[in-house]
């Protein structure tokens, strides 16, 4: 059964885990080295989010039928197979630290 992520359930999904993984875990160090001027930390993540989905959104629009993992490896097949371990290390390094 293969089921499609619509391109708002992608710019949702994006959204919550850029908002919930940059105000709980990097910026903590920020913060207490920036004091009152915390609000500028901020800046910079915005920008990255920002860039991120509409990297994400052209990715869906180019290949509305394959998800990430597909049109990577597709499109870059070295390269894309590459970058498909290492997303998938990563977020095993995070399950990794928020549960081990």
């Amino acid at each position: 059964m293969n089921q499609r992520v619509t391109h708002r359930q992608m710019i949702l999904l994006v959204l919550l885990l850029s908002v919930s993984g940059t105000l709980i875990q990097p910026h903590a160090q920020a913060i207490y080295y920036a004091e009152q001027h915390a609000y500028l930390s901020y800046i910079p993540v915005v920008v990255v989010m920002i860039v991120s989905m509409w990297m994400l959104s052209r990715v869906q629009r180019r290949f509305p039928e394959k998800d990430l993992f597909e049109s990577l490896i597709g499109r870059f097949p070295l390269l894309g197979r590459l970058m498909a371990f290492l997303y998938i290390l990563f977020f095993s390094l995070c399950l990794q630290e928020i549960f081990g």
